[in-house]
């Protein structure tokens, strides 16, 4: 179970990364 959890956690964290990335690239 932690192990599933763990991996829904890295994948959120990843997609708001990605997010803050492309919204920081499309404002400049």
């Amino acid at each position: 179970d932690s192990s599933v959890a763990l991996t829904a956690f890295a994948d959120a964290d990843h997609a708001g990364c990605q997010d803050t990335r492309r919204s920081t690239s499309g404002s400049v």
